[in-house]
């Protein structure tokens, strides 16, 4: 009786962490029907943001920007909107975050950006906005559609026109994880806001802090879903270990508040793992995102750093430089 008790219970214990694994991969990885952006939680700050967002988006679309398609080497229509500056210096393609689109995530900053004399290619990754996917990679898929964005880009002005690539988030991850493939060129700087080291931590972190889940039991068993469905190996999405292989400067910015990805993502992951030129700005009471609204000067400063990065990087080998940190 007691064996009988205590198979029964195991089976059980087996169902409900594979049930719980299922659950995860498709509220994680599997694009969402209906799914509306996150509003903020209320307070002032985020209802400021949500006023910037509004206004610079309007002001993005009043500027009659190009609506461009790449195809992914997947066979995926994706998406992005252009916009061209009369006198540019440079294109930057901006790349926003998780269960979000271009102009929600950049909004804020594309007047900011476009005001620097930069090309604006403002996109949707795979599975957000008006791009074509069922299933998020968290930047190992989304990689490779950057790429076919960099080449689209430089189908239109050629390969020696400077390029920066920025990103918010799951978009930061995306950008990190690009830089550790070989680029063309002439992109010459990178902005890496607020993403995480590796997509494992970042799970069991999230299982952890907002489930309560056993992310041990779970993360292996919804890891094994991904590989079987998506291709996606939790252990491989790792911008830490890309970032060893950058040639380029990358400014890191993240929030010291950030309760979805810790700030210690940043500092003690993905901006030592860089040996190239980099600059760091912590926002003290930024919350996830939140950087730029909460000190757009200092944000400024480092993006204006970035930005003037011109040597091409096949220039920057070997020319590892001491650590730099923004303290305005």
């Amino acid at each position: 009786m007691f064996w009988s008790i205590l198979g029964i219970l195991v089976v059980l214990a087996i169902a409900a962490v594979f049930g719980a694994a299922i659950a995860m991969f498709r509220i994680a990885m599997v694009r969402p029907k209906n799914h509306k952006p996150f509003d903020g939680d209320g307070s002032p700050v985020w209802e400021e943001t949500l006023q910037q967002i509004k206004a610079g988006r309007e002001w993005f679309m009043e500027q009659n920007p190009r609506r461009v398609y790449v195809f992914s080497r997947d066979g995926l229509r994706l998406e992005g909107w252009f916009l061209p500056h009369p006198e540019a210096e440079r294109t930057v393609i901006c790349v926003h975050g998780y269960h979000s689109e271009g102009l929600r995530d950049y909004g804020a900053a594309v007047p900011y950006y476009y005001s620097t004399k930069s090309n604006l290619l403002v996109i949707d990754q795979r599975s957000h906005g008006g791009s074509e996917g069922k299933y998020i990679g968290f930047g190992v898929l989304e990689r490779w559609d950057l790429v076919e964005w960099i080449h689209w880009v430089n189908g239109e002005f050629g390969d020696e026109f400077p390029i920066i690539l920025s990103g918010i988030s799951m978009g930061s991850a995306t950008v990190m994880m690009t830089l550790g493939l070989s680029l063309p060129d002439n992109v010459c700087a990178a902005v890496a806001d607020c993403g995480y080291s590796s997509l494992w931590n970042q799970f069991a972190y999230t299982l952890d802090k907002r489930y309560h889940l056993p992310a041990k039991l779970i993360l292996p068993c919804a890891e094994m879903i991904s590989r079987m469905v998506t291709g996606v190996d939790f252990r491989s999405v790792s911008p830490e270990k890309e970032l060893e292989r950058c040639k380029i400067p990358v400014l890191f910015i993240h929030g010291a508040k950030d309760g979805v990805v810790p700030m210690t993502e940043t500092t003690d992951h993905t901006y030592p793992a860089c040996r190239t030129a980099k600059k760091l700005i912590i926002v003290d009471e930024a919350t996830h995102g939140m950087s730029y609204s909460l000190e757009r000067e200092r944000c400024q400063k480092g993006l204006e750093w970035a930005l003037t990065r011109k040597m091409k990087a096949s220039e920057w080998d070997n020319l590892y430089t001491a650590d730099e940190r923004v303290k305005l």
